[in-house]
């Protein structure tokens, strides 16, 4: 019994089956007691062992149904029994329906044998085969014949017990082959043949069905040949860091031992058994490097939210702090109950860097995601993302993450390839890559760390997609890797003098750029629409000229992640969180608030409907220093350009401010765009010109989608 206590239903039911039992048991008593003499009026006394109570109901049940009465108490046994495993009331229907089959098929099999013929005594012949027995056997005779007879009665015997059973006939007819082989002769068998002892043979029975063994087999790696391979690559180049600045990992043992997951197996069957939910034999589907995953099919008629509502009470049964039901596994007849394990196993970069999958990845941003639930390493290409959006609460792996995206790209690109700017409100996660005079060559700017320098380095990023696309309109390219292609380093003819964002001085090749924002948070928080309304545009149309944002939030609220920022967002991860709201909030779905924290994360990846369980793989603070300092130069990282650095209280000046207050008041109204089609400057210069101008009072301020109120008069 379970220690929550058996439910209230499963009481009745079990009252109801014990009445069944004892119920049985008398009309047995009575059958075996039965005396046709009983009920005529020449009897002096009752020779029944129930009384007169017995005596009427064998008379009935012998006059209806024959000597196959002595079945009735056998089935209503077996339905007391179903009725105490907590089945159904439509489970107790189907199965009364399949014994008044079998009962209905027996007295009409007896019915055909009956000795006595039509002339004798009609009580005996009653007594044979019983009424329902006497006239479906004439009924049946008169259609098909004896022979047909025969036959379709054994076959409704068949079916009504399959039915009553939920036993299959190829089970019955392997187990039948089985006996029947022990009385073969042997054949004689070839020398050299290795046979297998009883154990062994116990050993692989009792786990071929349950897929105990596959699962222990895939969860066990040692991908050594794999590894000296992937060292020579990294040892190709000078100036990416070499893998032994990383941690190497353990050898990787056996997480789960075959008990454990026999136990465990037992369990969840016989738990779920106990809640009502109608399944089949559950199995073991993967080994991962935190958890382990078991398929259970459900029965026909049996819905997905009753066992959805089980993580808690299933937590409780197993010990554990979370468990997680998803059906995931739909397609296959399954549904997933991921199970943590007992003992868990870190999963480090470097084991994901030395893979063949990342060296050998053909995407334009290649980044490690971490290993997925059967212990295989994760890669994605950021550029086809392509954008990021990262949720989890405090603690749960979040920031060890994005660490571990910008490693994964240092390790495969220089400075020429792919540039970083970076901003960290902490002001402890990101430094770290740019402080002390010291930064790494892929900066493109210092790390921001204040509010203000966050919306400048937007609005410079907004400017820098401008351009871009002022280029590639010259070229003729489509995208940023057409453009590369086209000008091949060199110097095109329709560009006059290389972009300052360009490689190199003397390179006209466009490097992807990397907006790592850390806390969206607390930038939503101090500068609302001054930072959403820039980051929508990148999200927008940034991906065509390789600018690509990973933005991660600890507080996926609606107010942070705005219905505008997630329609911008299609790929998108979350971490734990504290509640389901968080978690429909990031996913659209259930889930995340069931995760372990410490880098179990959930990813739904574009034009996916279901999220990817993986962990996260573990960047410490040592490793990451000793790759900053192997690619650090001494050198600081240049500051933002000063026209995007100007603070909110300082009295800016522009050439054109004259004329934009006369278009927005010749208009009637004020807009950013309004000011980009009239005078043909960038987003960022028309949005400090609007500034301005609500600082004069010529525009009202800010009312959403909507244009400002134009306050001065013509």
């Amino acid at each position: 019994m379970s220690i929550l206590g058996p439910p209230k239903k499963k009481k009745y039911g079990e009252v109801f089956g014990v009445f069944l039992f004892i119920i049985s048991v008398l009309i047995f008593i009575s059958l075996l007691s039965y005396d046709p003499g009983d009920l005529s009026d020449k009897s002096e006394h009752i020779t029944n062992k129930i009384g007169v109570l017995g005596a009427y109901i064998s008379h009935g049940l012998m006059l209806v149904l024959g000597f196959s009465s002595f079945l009735v108490p056998i089935m209503l046994i077996m339905l007391g029994i179903v009725k105490v495993m907590g089945r159904s009331n439509k489970v107790m229907f189907g199965k009364l329906m399949s014994i008044v089959l079998i009962l209905v098929a027996v007295s009409t099999l007896a019915g055909l044998f009956c000795p006595f013929n039509a002339d004798e005594d009609l009580y005996k012949r009653l007594e044979w085969g019983g009424t329902v027995g006497l006239m479906m056997s004439d009924l049946i005779i008169s259609s098909v014949g004896r022979i047909g007879a025969v036959v379709l009665l054994i076959a409704a015997i068949l079916v009504s017990v399959v039915l009553y059973t939920d036993v299959s006939l190829l089970v019955v007819f392997s187990w039948l082959g089985g006996v029947f082989s022990r009385f073969k002769v042997p054949r004689p068998r070839f020398e050299g043949r290795k046979r297998l002892d009883v154990s062994e043979k116990e050993k692989i029975a009792s786990t071929v069905d349950t897929g105990v063994d596959e699962a222990i087999q895939s969860s066990i790696k040692t991908p050594v040949e794999e590894k000296a391979v992937v060292r020579e690559v990294y040892r190709e180049s000078d100036i990416l860091p070499p893998i032994d600045l990383l941690k190497e990992p353990p050898d990787i043992k056996t997480l789960v031992t075959r008990k454990e997951l026999e136990e465990k197996l037992k369990i969840l069957q016989k738990g779920l058994a106990h809640y009502g939910v109608r399944i089949g034999k559950c199995r073991v589907g993967s080994i991962g490097p935190r958890f382990t995953r078991f398929l259970v099919p459900l029965e026909a008629g049996e819905r997905i939210s009753r066992m959805e509502n089980l993580e808690r009470e299933l937590a409780l049964l197993f010990k554990v702090d979370k468990v997680r039901i998803t059906a995931e596994s739909g397609k296959s007849g399954f549904i997933g109950v991921e199970i943590p394990n007992a003992k868990e196993r870190l999963v480090y970069l470097r084991e994901v860097l030395e893979t063949e999958r990342f060296v050998e990845a053909r995407g334009n941003l290649p980044i490690a995601l971490g290993l997925d639930q059967q212990g295989e390493p994760k890669i994605a290409d950021l550029a086809e993302m392509p954008h990021l959006l990262v949720a989890g609460a405090t603690n749960s792996g979040k920031s060890v993450f994005i660490n571990a995206i910008i490693l994964s790209l240092l390790y495969r690109f220089t400075p020429v390839d792919i540039r970083f700017m970076m901003i960290d409100l902490k002001k402890v996660e990101l430094s770290v890559y740019g402080q002390m005079g010291r930064a790494i060559p892929h900066l493109q700017y210092q790390v921001m760390t204040s509010a203000d320098e966050a919306v400048a380095g937007l609005r410079w990023a907004v400017s820098e997609m401008e351009a871009r696309y002022q280029l590639l309109a010259k070229v003729g390219a489509r995208h940023i890797a057409g453009f590369n292609q086209k000008v091949e380093g060199k110097k095109h003819e329709v560009i006059d003098e290389p972009h300052p964002i360009f490689s190199s001085p003397h390179s006209y090749k466009l490097p992807y750029i990397i907006v790592v924002i850390d806390e969206l948070g607390d930038l939503m928080s101090t500068q609302g629409r001054k930072i959403e309304v820039p980051l929508t545009r990148l999200a927008q149309m940034a991906r065509a000229i390789g600018i690509h944002l990973v933005v991660a939030t600890q507080r996926p609220s609606v107010d942070v992640i705005t219905g505008l920022i997630k329609a911008n967002f299609p790929t998108r991860i979350s971490f734990r969180v504290s509640s389901k709201t968080d978690s429909r909030t990031i996913l659209d779905r259930n889930g995340a608030e069931n995760l372990l924290g410490n880098g179990d994360y959930l990813f739904m990846p574009i034009g996916q409907s279901e999220p990817l369980r993986l962990q996260s793989p573990l960047v410490t603070s040592e490793e990451i220093k000793k790759v900053v300092d192997f690619l650090a130069v001494k050198r600081e990282p240049p500051p933002l350009p000063v026209e995007e650095r100007e603070e909110e209280g300082e009295e800016a000046t522009d050439e054109l401010y004259d004329d934009a207050v006369n278009i927005v008041v010749s208009e009637g109204q004020a807009s950013i765009s309004l000011l980009q089609r009239k005078l043909g400057i960038g987003y960022a210069r028309a949005g400090r010109l609007i500034d301005m101008m609500e600082k004069n009072g010529v525009v009202g301020p800010s009312e959403g989608s909507k244009p400002r109120r134009v306050l001065r008069d013509k």
